[in-house]
């Protein structure tokens, strides 16, 4: 399902980014919303755009949002229009609780989804991937073929439409790093696997210009105690042309990654504070060049009281955003117990600004997308209708923004706008 946001809404949503973007000359203006949800539970997981600017979000549904329901949880794709407009729903699983992983768009403009089907326990789990047409027409499914206790993470596909798959595998004793090169017609081309001796997983992957996967995910035992992050390069034969190892004396991950105009690569995980990455963590950024050199590595405060990333873009001047949830405050605001959040930061890493936008209960900002240089987009999982009525008990909102210049005497009209959003509603 999917709905409009009202006028006022609209104003209270775009408020945050009029105050923090205009020191810089730029606002993000709303353009629309559009709400994905059904009566029970949806959770968006990632976005993607294919050449025209439609934009495929993916994520797991309790509900109805395609043909047929399949297991307790499903994944579900939708696509959405430039205008915001629904074009297809389409909903997969099996018996059981299944997980959406990522979203990318080949050459030709076929949407690949890749998560995990099975029964909520994980030794069961087989990762899958799934190729439908720009109509939403399924081309295949592979499933089962590959080592159960599978979980995928991350997809990206090549200039020949070749499908490349991270995440992590049950390697008798541990965990284990897998990274799959797959054929257009769903053939596997080579695998490998790689990983420490207590566990490790890949959790995305971006391809380079010259055709070179690159991932990113979290490692744990081998060289050091706790979790560290990890960043790895490979030639399109499968054969490791650079890793690094980042960490500090707590627990670290790397979440999601980003690969710029130059092909240096940009990444995003959360730094922990206490005993682990998800408890007191903070945002952290790095970038490397595409000889794995580091450029900078930058640890940004946040609100000292759990911030986790989600999502990262780059923009067309290489300017990185990253999106995810805190529970203290980043923006000008808190609003509720959990808010999602947008950071800018330059091609060099410095902070330029930071939003906070949310309502009275749970708001978490899952993806981000950057198209065309000016047309952000982000995926919201909202417990409180966010952008429009609450239908379930948590829906996904598709929040579209332009980039425009704007002046200072903006900031007034933005921060008026802002209480809008502030009132917990009436019984609630």
């Amino acid at each position: 399902m999917i709905h409009r946001l009202t006028a006022a809404l609209a104003a209270a949503l775009s408020c945050y980014f009029v105050l923090t973007g205009a020191a810089e000359g730029q606002q993000l203006r709303f353009e629309w919303a559009a709400q994905i949800a059904t009566n029970e539970i949806e959770r968006a997981e990632a976005l993607a755009f294919d050449a025209v600017g439609n934009v495929y979000v993916t994520g797991v549904t309790q509900g109805l949002l395609g043909d047929t329901a399949y297991g307790t949880q499903d994944v579900f794709i939708t696509k959405v229009s430039p205008s915001g407009s629904l074009l297809w729903s389409q909903q997969i699983g099996k018996a059981g609780a299944n997980v959406a992983g990522d979203v990318a768009i080949d050459a030709d403009g076929n949407v690949i989804v890749v998560g995990s089907f099975g029964v909520p326990s994980l030794t069961d789990k087989a990762f899958f991937i799934h190729k439908v047409s720009p109509s939403g027409e399924t081309h295949w499914t592979q499933q089962g073929v590959y080592p159960p206790g599978s979980l995928a993470y991350g997809v990206a596909a090549d200039g020949d439409n070749n499908i490349y798959v991270t995440g992590e595998i049950d390697d008798p004793g541990n965990r284990d790093i897998f990274l799959y090169k797959i054929s257009e017609t769903g053939g596997l081309l080579w695998a490998r696997l790689m990983g420490e001796a207590e566990g490790s997983r890949g959790s995305d992957i971006a391809i380079d210009s010259a055709g070179n996967p690159v991932i990113t995910g979290t490692v744990w035992g081998g060289e050091t105690d706790g979790y560290d992050a990890f960043t790895s390069k490979f030639n399109a034969a499968g054969d490791l042309l650079w890793g690094q190892r980042v960490g500090t004396q707590f627990d670290d991950e790397g979440l999601t990654l980003a690969i710029d105009g130059q092909d240096n690569i940009v990444v995003a995980g959360n730094w922990g504070q206490g005993d682990s990455a998800a408890s007191g963590s903070q945002p952290v950024v790095w970038k490397h060049d595409p000889a794995g050199d580091s450029l900078w590595f930058n640890q940004y405060e946040g609100s000292g009281e759990g911030d986790t990333v989600r999502g990262l873009a780059i923009d067309s001047d290489n300017g990185v955003y990253f999106v995810g949830a805190t529970s203290g405050q980043v923006g000008p605001t808190q609003f509720g117990g959990v808010d999602a959040y947008l950071t800018a930061l330059s091609p060099d890493g410095d902070g330029l600004w930071a939003s906070q936008f949310g309502s009275w209960n749970y708001d978490e900002a899952n993806a981000i997308g950057v198209f065309n240089g000016d047309e952000f987009y982000l995926a919201i999982t909202s417990a409180s209708g966010l952008a429009g009525p609450s239908l379930g008990l948590t829906d996904v909102f598709l929040i579209k923004y332009v980039a425009v210049p704007e002046p200072v005497s903006s900031l007034l009209i933005g921060l008026m706008a802002c209480v809008l959003v502030t009132r917990r509603p009436a019984g609630r």
